[in-house]
């Protein structure tokens, strides 16, 4: 049997603009009991006492949605911070308007109604996505299309549940947004999540710099560094591209460099020049293999597909052709990219 979609559906329920709902009745407060399948999680007490305000002064303008139990009470379908507000307001009675759902239907226009007033937090929703999976047996095709999303952007969201617990709560707690999560998922390890996460936070780091710091802490993990330039790698003292640039000089070498560059402010082109400097010097005393590190417009083209792909890229081009190299971190961001390249489900 064909799954309905639920968008139109609460079009039809939640009543737009000051257009005044029609077939709602008032019941006690007291028979209404919240959904335990909420999706929404947070119920800030200064939200709720701005809306009691409200409601002291207006009234409750949209009825609350419920289904109605066997034993006579009411379970919220949708409208549980209308209803939590109306408590602190004092009211004994509240405006539903009575719609027979099932509880399978329950979750799915819980979910909707939140995501339309955009009232879900990314975790909240990824939590949503998770339960109309597991509940229902549904694809995340199939969850896109009941809530209007893109597949891509239900994947996104539910990789926050990957996330370590402390990124989660911070998450929930609005300290970090989505974007910060998803930069900080590129580490593998909760610990190393968890280490990143307070330099995040000690900085009050945008979602570029979190980035940036996932990329020096991989590339730490991946590269032949000292010591000394790992270190700076991982507490985001220099850039990396700085670290790229100094994976050029031998080991032995590269903590020498780094001292210079963090002392001196060295920005990437002035690393690049002092780098190239003392290859000429090593050259002249005594002839040495090194790595020469990537052209301008190399560097250029790698951050283009980076910005496109949102991954790590690196494109090493020789006189016959070369090799591109797409890094993934996860099975989730494996399909994300198969999908973008292939334009097909994977």
């Amino acid at each position: 049997m064909p799954r309905r979609g639920l968008g139109r559906g609460l079009d039809v329920l939640i009543p737009t603009g000051d257009e005044q709902p029609q077939g709602y009745m008032e019941v006690p407060l007291v028979t209404i009991t919240p959904n335990p399948q909420q999706p929404r999680q947070s119920f800030p007490d200064q939200d709720l006492d701005e809306l009691a305000a409200s409601i002291r002064e207006h009234g409750i303008l949209q009825p609350l949605i419920v289904t109605q139990q066997l034993d006579g009470t009411y379970r919220i379908i949708a409208g549980e911070r209308r209803w939590r507000a109306a408590q602190i307001a004092g009211l004994d009675k509240v405006p539903v308007v009575i719609k027979d759902a099932a509880p399978q239907e329950m979750l799915e226009l819980a979910l909707v109604e939140n995501l339309q007033r955009s009232d879900l937090n990314p975790l909240e929703q990824a939590f949503a996505y998770q339960q109309l999976a597991e509940a229902y047996q549904l694809s995340k095709a199939e969850i896109a299309v009941r809530v209007g999303k893109s597949r891509v952007a239900v994947v996104n969201v539910m990789r926050l549940l990957d996330a370590s617990p402390a990124i989660q709560q911070m998450l929930l707690d609005g300290k970090i947004t989505e974007g910060h999560g998803r930069a900080l998922l590129g580490l593998p390890e909760h610990k190393q999540q968890d280490a990143a996460l307070k330099i995040i936070i000690e900085k009050g780091a945008t979602v570029r710099e979190t980035e940036a710091l996932v990329r020096c802490w991989r590339l730490a993990d991946e590269g032949e560094f000292s010591e000394e330039v790992r270190a700076a790698l991982i507490q985001g003292i220099i850039s990396d591209r700085h670290g790229v640039a100094l994976a050029s000089l031998p080991v032995p070498q590269q903590t020498a460099a780094v001292n210079v560059v963090v002392n001196k402010h060295l920005s990437v082109s002035e690393t690049e020049a002092l780098i190239k400097a003392w290859q000429t010097q090593n050259t002249q005393e005594e002839p040495v293999k090194t790595n020469s590190p990537p052209s301008p417009e190399i560097k250029a083209i790698e951050q283009r597909f980076e910005q496109a792909l949102g991954t790590r890229v690196r494109l090493r081009n020789g006189q016959k052709g070369g090799h591109l190299v797409i890094y993934y971190y996860s099975d989730e961001e494996f399909q994300t990219l198969y999908e973008r390249l292939v334009g097909e489900d994977f």
